[in-house]
């Protein structure tokens, strides 16, 4: 007889996977790791997110407000570190896995506000640059 199942499973009872740490490439235990899933190898990383930033596990709610569902996410926990997974080889630094914490740090400074200061710096640049090209 079928038996639904409404609560969380009970996975570490029965399912442990192997994650082996593998040396860095200079011969120092680093953060690197390797097991498999599904019967291929994958590999992994350990990832810190920015300073500043924050690494959220989100789990998806649902609102219900007379006839409108509404779907957002709520913190369950912050993390620390994540670990980036790839077939076959460790992630590299330039995988858009790994380079994400950079990328957020450049279109967060990319999107800032001007200071004062800066505004006056770029005129300042401008007005030199429009009087070496009239000369």
């Amino acid at each position: 007889r079928w038996q639904p199942q409404t609560g969380k499973a009970n996975a570490k009872k029965y399912f442990e996977p192997l994650v082996q740490q593998d040396p860095q490439p200079d011969g120092d235990q680093g953060d690197l790791f390797s097991t498999t899933f599904r019967g291929r190898s994958i590999k992994g990383c350990q990832v810190q997110p920015p300073k500043g930033m924050k690494a959220l596990h989100l789990q998806p709610t649902t609102q219900t407000q007379s006839d409108i569902e509404e779907r957002t996410w709520a913190p369950v926990n912050e993390l620390e570190t994540l670990t980036m997974w790839k077939l076959e080889s460790h992630p590299q630094s330039n995988d858009a896995a790994v380079t994400w914490p950079q990328a957020a740090v450049v279109a967060e400074e990319a999107h800032a506000p001007m200071t004062s200061e800066a505004m006056e710096e770029l005129e300042a640049f401008h007005k030199q640059q429009m009087a070496n090209g009239s000369s």
